[in-house]
């Protein structure tokens, strides 16, 4: 359900406002989320990504970081939660002050200069990695500004009598992913048939997780918290089974077809990560969920 431009300000209806909607997740998502009875605005770095001409985003507010802009937010009245789904890995600038300007401060001032009354939640989207991983991991900058936005805003929002839901997303993949993400660049790498590819060992397990389980759990995470007195404020997000990545890539040559040789080994393994990581998901289970797309089905879907 969406409104037009003129009269989402002053709109009776709840309102969930969404940051990282043109993203990986955040496509998905919004497709899903349009026609479940909730009016749709959206923040965005750049009005004119073209992904806006896009059907689904056509009738949708949008609303950059502007000054002009941010007042506009401040003056919506019928923000019923905040939906922030956007993240910055750090992959393309490893500075941290823009990383940790992307992860905490902007979405920390965006909470803050949100009207409160009709505010029932934020949910937040968190990473499965733990706060002490390693420095060799690359990740760290990327995973401290997460955990403490984390840590910030359930101060605030416990101050504020707003539910915090935080969602501890495992390693997502599917269609539309970054081209710079691991499962996309070995997918490229083995379609044009690169001689060699050097890896780790490749024992490291993961649970992978389809984007549309993940835009599908959070939905439901919505409409239980809408309707739900007893509510839930953390939430694994997985298949709750992990591959190890030497099996995943394997399983993606074949079905690739690729004459690409795999030379796991080759690469030392990053140290401070953890060997194996499953989601523990019993709270969405609690409240209907379960993944519907396997890893077979999923990957097969991406070759």
């Amino acid at each position: 359900m969406v409104k037009s431009k003129n009269s989402l300000a002053n709109n009776t209806h709840e309102t969930l406002l969404i940051t990282g909607a043109t993203g990986f997740l955040g496509r998905d998502f919004v497709n899903r989320i349009r026609n479940k009875g909730f009016e749709i605005i959206i923040i965005t770095t750049n009005k004119k990504n073209k992904i806006f001409n896009n059907k689904i985003y056509q009738s949708i507010q949008k609303f950059d970081y502007s000054d002009k802009d941010l007042f506009r937010i401040s003056k919506l009245k019928n923000i019923f939660g905040i939906v922030h789904l956007a993240t910055d890995y750090g992959r393309k600038n490893n500075n941290k002050k823009l990383i940790y300007n992307a992860n905490y401060n902007i979405p920390l001032r965006l909470f803050k200069l949100i009207k409160k009354d009709k505010l029932n939640f934020y949910l937040n989207t968190d990473t499965y990695y733990e706060r002490n991983i390693g420095q060799s991991s690359g990740l760290v900058k990327y995973v401290k500004s997460k955990k403490d936005f984390v840590d910030s805003m359930k101060k605030n929002c416990h101050n504020m009598s707003i539910n915090f839901i935080n969602c501890i997303i495992h390693h997502m993949y599917g269609p539309n992913d970054g081209k710079d993400k691991f499962i996309p660049t070995m997918i490229r790498k083995m379609k044009n048939n690169e001689k060699i590819i050097n890896l780790t060992k490749g024992n490291q397990k993961k649970d992978f997780i389809h984007v549309s389980d993940v835009s599908r759990a959070i939905v439901k995470i919505i409409k239980y918290q809408k309707k739900s007195k007893n509510i839930i404020n953390n939430y694994e997000i997985g298949y709750s089974k992990s591959y190890s990545i030497k099996f995943i890539l394997i399983k993606l040559k074949k079905l690739i077809g690729s004459k690409t040789k795999l030379n796991f080994g080759a690469i030392s393994t990053t140290t401070g990560e953890k060997k194996s990581y499953k989601a523990n998901c019993k709270n969405l289970f609690k409240i209907g969920w379960k993944p519907k797309i396997n890893i077979n089905k999923g990957l097969k879907n991406l070759k």
